[in-house]
């Protein structure tokens, strides 16, 4: 495996965010981040960028797109499936803005997603980038474009 060498990058910066991300997947055996994006353009940025520097360590990046409008349940066993059938790898997860009915107060749905990530539900192969990843003790940051 080759050595990844992360240059300089402004703080928050779609190479900084990229970098952090990568950097993580290689040393991380799994886990899940929320990465949150200035803009779809920076989103689309920082997942391709990610996949051209893992794909040089042989890790794969794979895009699960939430299904809109689910309880928190169905939205849990409908990304614990997607997962399942994913080879090993890390999977940028979009969709969080619409994915949950309107049935349910947001904070309660966010409970339900938030006790199946502690509880390791969400933390297995492959590795979570939940609007992308970064290591779960981090602080969420904002991708900007540069």
């Amino acid at each position: 495996m080759e050595h990844f060498e992360p240059t300089v990058a402004s703080a928050g910066s779609i190479t900084d965010i990229t970098q952090r991300l990568a950097l993580w997947a290689i040393r991380s055996p799994k886990g899940l981040a929320r990465v949150e994006f200035s803009s779809e353009f920076a989103r689309q940025q920082v997942v391709r960028d990610l996949n051209t520097r893992l794909a040089e360590q042989g890790i794969t990046v794979h895009e699960i797109a939430l299904p809109t409008y689910q309880t928190p349940d169905a939205l849990v066993s409908s990304l614990l499936d997607e997962l399942s059938r994913l080879p090993s790898g890390v999977a940028s997860v979009v969709g969080f803005a619409t994915a949950f009915s309107n049935q349910v107060p947001l904070i309660d749905a966010l409970r339900v997603l938030n006790f199946n990530r502690e509880a390791g539900h969400l933390s297995s192969e492959p590795d979570l980038v939940g609007d992308l990843r970064l290591h779960a003790n981090r602080h969420p940051r904002h991708a900007r474009p540069e």
